[in-house]
């Protein structure tokens, strides 16, 4: 499975330094999504958040929700972190943090207010160190 990926369209592009070499995209594909959810398993492990598994994957039933939206942050080209959001609205509540929290969202939902849920944050840890240590780097010289 290849989860760098081709140059494309990016959703947005940032400032200087190391931002300049960031590309965030709306993952939609399985393949784009099974990246991610390899990714979350070797970060969630490296912090002893989850267990070792067959699958080496972490997704949860959100990942597929309607209101979903998951991210790929990509540095060089390379599938480095990556969020979920899930957007709340009247018509549309599903999140775990609704499920916690759902006595103080719902009532603020019913009155239409919206909340964007962001979850999952995962970055991989080998490439988080050395783009941080390069972007450090850089600035020193």
């Amino acid at each position: 499975m290849k989860c760098a990926a081709e140059p494309r369209n990016s959703l947005f592009v940032r400032g200087a330094g190391l931002s300049d070499r960031v590309d965030y995209r709306l993952m939609e594909t399985p393949e784009e999504k099974d990246c991610i959810y390899l990714m979350r398993y070797r970060a969630y492990l490296h912090r002893g958040v989850t267990s070792p598994s067959e699958s080496q994957r972490v997704s949860d039933r959100y990942d597929d929700a309607p209101n979903a939206w998951m991210f790929g942050v990509y540095v060089d080209g390379e599938l480095c972190s990556s969020l979920r959001l899930n957007v709340l609205t009247s018509e549309c509540r599903i999140s775990g943090t609704t499920e916690l929290f759902g006595d103080v969202l719902h009532p603020r939902l019913d009155q239409g207010e919206v909340f964007i849920d962001p979850v999952r944050f995962a970055g991989d840890p080998e490439k988080a160190r050395r783009f941080v240590r390069d972007d450090f780097l850089s600035c020193l010289t």
